[in-house]
């Protein structure tokens, strides 16, 4: 019985060792995913921050008074904007259409956001021709609009600048978002937060 003890206890010992080397392996997973975690709340944390402060930098003052000045559709027709804004929209401005990459990639996450809500999305932009107009508006599946010729963009301190912002009904101009590379994430926020009705308000 003694000799059946003593050949026990190293198996015991052995046992006991897996045991304990399957706890501390365990515990070791939970650190990690622990340290993934944390990490991951720290990135979001910082995401928000980073969002915050953009926020706060690049959306400018809201309620802001359009003109209610003509636009140009792809079909060659005048319309004023009023005609146009029938329902709050998101109006991106670009002032010219030159980096067709950086275009395109915007246009591209644009529709991806808004899928089948692309009709609350209009661009205006000075375009040199009617023709690159309609193939613009082909490729983006997005509304697009020329300002005439003696037209001026009605933001006159973003004219040079792409802008973003929410247009009312009523021609107000909210949440006014003055995008760069920089912001590049925070302008997909943005889009985002249209999309899901976060930022707009119906009246």
């Amino acid at each position: 019985m003694k000799r059946l003890i003593s050949s026990l206890i190293p198996i015991a010992f052995i046992i006991l060792l897996f045991i304990v080397g399957g706890l501390i392996i365990k515990q070791q997973q939970i650190a990690r995913n622990n340290n993934i975690l944390s990490d991951y709340l720290k990135k979001s944390h910082q995401l928000f921050n980073d969002f915050s402060n953009t926020i706060s930098t690049f959306v400018r003052t809201s309620g802001i008074e359009i003109p209610d000045f003509e636009l140009i559709d792809s079909k060659g027709n005048i319309n004023t904007l009023s005609e146009i804004v029938k329902n709050e929209k998101m109006l991106v401005y670009l002032p010219k259409i030159s980096c067709n990459s950086c275009t395109n990639r915007e246009t591209e996450l644009i529709n991806t956001i808004f899928g089948e809500k692309i009709k609350e999305v209009m661009i205006v932009s000075n375009f040199q021709s009617l023709r690159e107009q309609i193939f613009f508006e082909r490729e983006s599946n997005i509304a697009s609009y020329s300002l005439k010729k003696d037209v001026n963009f009605p933001l006159k301190e973003y004219e040079q600048q792409v802008v973003i912002f929410l247009i009312s009904k009523s021609l107000l101009a909210n949440c006014v978002l003055v995008p760069d590379e920089a912001s590049a994430k925070i302008a997909e926020i943005y889009y985002q937060s249209v999309a899901k009705r976060n930022l707009i308000q119906d009246e």
